[in-house]
């Protein structure tokens, strides 16, 4: 928490915590509305997707503007048009699929600022600093995933939607405010950067990150982990809800555990990395994540001698571990990746998540229908095990061993890990974070 005290990065930050406490509000809000609104399901699974496609699908081709452009204008400019979004929400709180699309559109706004964030944080905190401040932005999601909704439920209780609306955009706005005041410099060479064409960016780009044995090694381990995680995420509400039968308020509480248990995962990674290499971390948790989704099956039995209690306990466990995987990933991603590319860097990152999550909820979908929602739950963890038993064998994982987390890294110690892959050596001197 001590890099809360850095004047800019405790700008960022509550810039994060205003508008996702916004974006929370608003998101419980408009399920509920389309849920009512309409009388087909799978409306209700478009705002999902409407929230997730724009960043897959556009989001790479957004990535060198964070490269090319001012980051911090890109982020301000980001905000205001989702403002702009959301205002536009009001009049159509009665037209489901007008709130779809908006929510798709909005989406487009995420997926500008997203990059351009994740390419300013190492210009805020410093590149040591990168595993903290990632625990804390995740740890801040998590909590506003609790304190947002809950919020947002109250008003659409008291049927004051529109308010609902206008405090998300009045989070935009604050978070634009907070965002301009920054004192950041450029980060990137823009002069450089414009010599060469938008797509040449683009290209130089997907072939900067492919090319490098560590990011190309964590973009594969994101086929398997995203899936698994979509699939857990579409068939652990139907387990609580259908097949343990667990009462609604009990249901809410367990959410807000499972966030809880993020929150805290988020908060010990910082710790766990000072004591264990992030490549290290991030197969264990895969592992024991992995372990978690099984234990599932157990927990059908242990009910009926505990009660709820167990339930309970494998959320926070679950929480907890979820935690322990994203932020050594997104920390790798930002820490390994040259600051001349790292906008295109988290883009494809982002876009590889969100594809990955949005296959995932459709086969865990298939699955909970197919063979049941226990089985499905399980078969997410057996696929997050084999994951973390087979990985540390592909030749990138090498790469990516030799890279602490918590300090700068030698460079002739990361060249001699990185030429024992067989790449290019031009790309591994680049790799240094």
């Amino acid at each position: 928490m001590n890099l809360l005290r850095q004047k800019d990065f405790r700008k960022l930050w509550l810039a994060q915590v205003v508008s996702q406490f916004g974006d929370g509000v608003t998101d419980l809000a408009i399920v509920v509305l389309v849920a009512l609104g309409s009388n087909h399901a799978w409306v209700v699974g478009c705002v999902l997707f409407a929230q997730l496609l724009p960043t897959a699908v556009f989001g790479p081709f957004f990535g060198p503007l964070a490269d090319r452009l001012p980051r911090k204008r890109l982020m301000v400019c980001a905000d205001l048009y989702r403002l702009c979004v959301v205002i536009a929400m009001i009049p159509c709180v009665q037209h489901p699929v007008a709130l779809v699309v908006l929510v798709a559109l909005h989406g487009l706004g995420t997926a500008l600022f997203t990059p351009a964030r994740s390419a300013v944080i190492p210009q805020v905190v410093g590149e040591a600093h990168v595993p903290e401040a990632q625990a804390i932005s995740q740890s801040t999601w998590s909590a506003m995933r609790i304190a947002g909704p809950a919020v947002g439920g109250t008003l659409l209780a008291i049927h004051d939607v529109p308010l609902i609306f206008l405090i998300d955009a009045g989070t935009f706005l604050l978070s634009a405010a907070l965002i301009a005041s920054l004192h950041v410099g450029k980060g990137v060479d823009i002069a450089a950067a414009e010599k060469e064409s938008y797509l040449e960016a683009l290209r130089s780009g997907v072939r900067q990150v492919v090319h490098v044995p560590a990011l190309r090694f964590l973009l594969l381990l994101f086929i398997p982990v995203t899936l698994a995680a979509g699939a857990f995420n579409t068939t652990y509400n139907v387990v609580l809800l259908q097949t343990f039968q667990v009462p609604k308020v009990h249901f809410g509480l367990m959410e807000s555990v499972f966030a809880a248990g993020t929150i805290v995962g988020a908060l010990l990674a910082p710790a766990v990395l000072k004591r264990l290499r992030p490549s290290t971390t991030l197969m264990t948790t895969c592992g024991l994540l992995g372990i978690s989704c099984i234990a599932v099956l157990g927990l059908n039995l242990l009910r009926f001698s505990f009660g709820l209690a167990p339930i309970y306990g494998w959320m926070m466990a679950t929480g907890i571990l979820n935690a322990l995987v994203n932020v050594p990933v997104s920390s790798l991603f930002i820490t390994i990746t040259p600051a001349e590319f790292r906008g295109r860097g988290a883009a494809l990152l982002q876009a590889a998540v969100n594809l990955g999550s949005m296959a995932g909820m459709l086969s865990g979908g298939w699955m909970s229908t197919a063979f049941g929602a226990l089985t499905a739950t399980s078969v997410s963890g057996l696929m997050l095990i084999m994951t973390a038993v087979t990985f540390p064998w592909l030749k990138g994982y090498k790469a990516l061993h030799a890279v602490p987390s918590r300090r700068r890294p030698d460079e002739t110690q990361m060249k001699l890990a990185l030429s024992q892959t067989g790449e290019n050596g031009h790309v591994e001197a680049e790799t240094t974070p």
